[in-house]
């Protein structure tokens, strides 16, 4: 006969585990909710700089965009035609056609490609919605052949392009070779809306004496305001330019 051991057949007596009270669920529901809700507002507040960053970093390489084209766009008014190999392009001697201080109309631009040949060329923010606009404000800039154009932002007789979006105002500010501000706009009151802008009075006109030209471009992102912002983001430039085609020009 074996031993028998101690403790054999005996039965042991085991409980089922308690399960949580009421109290206990929900003091778990309330923690879970808090870390829930710090995650959730370090995600938003992220998400938040993320995309003011992303606007801010769009809006500013339109902006930059949009004043480097009206740069050299501007420093080469007067020059008529793309010259030949090791040749001087033509120059007019009339450039500056129409100077307000939200538009300004060139004569001449060495992209043309026709020798002697010369076109108006017209920049100016247009706000509403149009063919030449279709998601504004926008910076234009139209290709106008002189004496059939019509010399507004809306006129159909010009070949328009859209140079930036979101482009809200421009503003031109023109100069002598004295550095001296030309004051009042526009200029020997040629304005926008007609045809032809005259050069028959050119001599001794405040068009004649513009050396410079100032630029100041306001860009703002038309999508609303941004997370955590009460305002629309907006990026303002300016630029100083100088006439390249009138340097060393002393005419009054």
């Amino acid at each position: 006969m074996g031993e028998r051991r101690r403790g054999a057949g005996r039965f042991r007596r085991w409980s089922s585990p308690r399960g949580f009270t009421l109290l206990e669920a929900l003091l778990a529901a309330v923690i879970f909710a808090v870390v829930m809700g710090a995650i959730y507002l370090s995600y938003w507040h992220n998400q938040a700089l993320f995309s003011r960053g992303e606007r801010y970093t769009d809006l500013q390489q339109n902006a930059r965009a949009a004043i480097d084209f009206l740069a050299r766009e501007i420093r080469m008014a007067g020059y008529t035609d793309s010259p030949p190999a090791n040749s001087n392009p033509t120059k007019d001697p009339n450039p500056i056609l129409i100077a307000r201080d939200d538009t300004l109309v060139i004569r001449g631009n060495i992209r043309v490609s026709q020798p002697g040949g010369s076109v108006d060329m017209m920049y100016g923010v247009q706000r509403n919605q149009s063919a030449n606009c279709p998601t504004p404000p926008c910076l234009l800039v139209g290709t106008l052949a002189p004496g059939v154009s019509t010399y507004t932002l809306e006129g159909p007789n010009a070949a328009w392009q859209v140079v930036a979006y979101n482009i809200d105002a421009v503003a031109f500010t023109y100069f002598d070779q004295n550095n001296n501000p030309l004051a009042g706009t526009p200029l020997d009151g040629i304005d926008v809306g007609g045809t032809n802008p005259s050069v028959a009075n050119y001599e001794g006109s405040q068009r004649q004496a513009v050396r410079r030209v100032v630029v100041n471009l306001t860009a703002r992102d038309n999508r609303g305001a941004m997370p955590g912002q009460g305002n629309e983001p907006q990026y303002v430039l300016w630029t100083n330019i100088n006439i390249r085609n009138l340097e060393g020009d002393e005419r009054p």
